[in-house]
């Protein structure tokens, strides 16, 4: 009898502990949701499996549960009961206040209204017109074309509104470019490009400057003109004697060389190697006849070229940070160095364009930027 009590004693005992365990209620800590929007909120809530009074009590202005806070987006929460990080039992809830919502307007739409307009509307919604920007474009002058925020955006009374405003179309018209130094052909694709026309040029003979370049242009750069207005200009040339400007082959290697002078009517005769560690080998290290020199028809241009046969040099990275400030141009860059010349077209650049490369470089090198064939700028040798 004794041992049955014994027995049943025990069991008790162990119904009651498991019972306890079933009972209680794990703890969990608070999450932090003050300057969290209430929608957040309440999800951050809800992962800690908590609850939180409910939305129609929360968004009722008369329950108390709303402040006035004008430092915070509206809807924000801003207090929060209990304390982030306190320990609560699962499924408790967390009273939340948030900034006042009574203080909000929707934004209206204001473009395709004039400045006047605009500014009304957002008068009569509680709303002021901020920041104003303007551009031209194909809307009338004074008309809103872009507003910042956009139309049913949710704002604080008071907010403003950032506008874009057009000008009005452009004005037709085009800017005279610089074009003295450039090849006619260069000079003849520009003014296209600009909507300029050339007549028959004028040409003029000046042993210091480069032959076929131009020497004069009939309006100065930055002159603006209709559409279609021509432009006179003045072209080196000696009708007599045709001369032929020496190119610089410097880089290239033999058979670009002989290419290159052959094109122009001229012969190539290498004269003998080098060796130098400036170059690779097979790339034409020097020339007797330097670049830019008028020559005749069919004379001989004679380079050296080289023979190095050592280890290349190491490499380099190099940035070319370039604005352009001539009205209009094609930017080419010539690179040298242990590999030899090589170029990249950057296009057609109008003043203000800017342009930032990042090259690898080998050994020595000299980068140039030519606009329309004539050099603008020109980045120190290194290393």
């Amino acid at each position: 009898g004794a041992l049955v009590i014994v027995l049943l004693a025990c069991a008790l005992v162990l119904g009651r502990q498991a019972m306890a365990e079933y009972l209680e209620v794990p703890a969990v800590r608070v999450p932090a949701v003050m300057g969290y929007p209430l929608t957040q909120a309440v999800q951050l809530l809800a992962e800690a499996g908590l609850t939180y009074q409910g939305a129609e009590a929360l968004l009722d202005p008369a329950s108390g549960y709303q402040r006035r806070d004008l430092s915070v987006p509206p809807g924000t929460v801003i207090a929060q009961t209990p304390p982030p990080g306190q320990k609560v039992k699962l499924g408790r809830m967390v009273r939340l206040t948030i900034s006042e919502l009574s203080a909000v307007v929707a934004v209206p739409s204001v473009v395709g209204r004039t400045v006047d307009q605009a500014e009304r509307l957002l008068a009569e919604a509680g709303l002021a017109a901020g920041r104003r920007t303007s551009t031209h474009s194909d809307a009338p002058a004074q008309e809103v074309i872009a507003q910042e925020p956009p139309a049913g955006a949710v704002l604080s009374k008071g907010s403003t509104i950032a506008l874009l405003v057009s000008q009005g179309p452009w004005q037709r018209f085009t800017v005279v470019p610089a074009l003295e130094g450039l090849t006619r052909p260069a000079a003849e694709a520009v003014l296209r490009l600009v909507g300029l026309t050339m007549p028959e040029a004028e040409e003029r003979y000046d042993p210091t400057k480069p032959l076929g370049s131009v020497l004069e242009q009939s309006l100065p750069p930055g002159t603006r003109l209709s559409p279609g207005t021509p432009i006179s200009l003045v072209i080196n040339q000696n009708a007599g004697f045709g001369w032929i400007t020496v190119p610089d082959l410097e880089g290239l290697s033999r058979d670009q060389a002989q290419q290159l002078l052959e094109g122009l009517g001229l012969r190539a005769e290498q004269t003998g190697t080098e060796r130098s560690s400036r170059f690779a080998r097979n790339l034409v290290l020097s020339q007797t006849e330097r670049a830019g020199l008028a020559v005749r028809p069919g004379s001989t241009v004679h380079f050296v070229v080289n023979d190095y046969r050592g280890a290349p040099p190491p490499q380099t990275q190099v940035t070319v940070d370039y604005t352009e400030t001539a009205p209009l141009g094609r930017v080419t860059m010539e690179i040298l160095d242990f590999n030899g010349k090589r170029q990249e077209d950057l296009g057609a650049l109008t003043a203000g364009q800017r342009v930032n490369r990042q090259l690898t470089v080998r050994g020595e090198y000299s980068i140039k930027l030519l606009r329309d064939g004539v050099l603008v700028r020109q980045f120190p040798i290194g290393p």
